[in-house]
C-alpha cells in the first residue's frame, strides 16, 4: 500500500511509520514523508497513493 504522510514533526512521522507494519502485518507499506503541505501537494502531482495521512497540527498549512 502507498502512502503519503504529512507530518511536520520527525518523531510523530516516526511513529506512523513504525506503527504501521505492527498493527497492519498483512499489508506491505511504502511511506513517503512529507513535512510541508506544498511538498506533498507535488508528491500527488508525481505519483499516485492509496492513502494520505495528513498531521492533525499542521504549521505549514497556514495559508489554507
Amino acid at each position: 500500500m502507498d502512502v503519503l504522510l504529512i507530518e511536520d514533526d520527525e518523531t510523530d512521522a516516526r511513529l506512523v511509520e513504525i506503527a504501521l507494519p505492527r498493527y497492519c502485518r498483512d499489508t506491505k507499506f511504502a511511506v513517503r514523508h512529507e513535512h510541508r503541505l506544498d511538498d506533498a501537494l507535488a508528491a500527488l502531482s508525481e505519483a499516485s497513493f492509496d492513502v494520505v495521512l495528513l498531521d492533525l497540527n499542521p504549521v505549514s498549512y497556514t495559508h489554507l
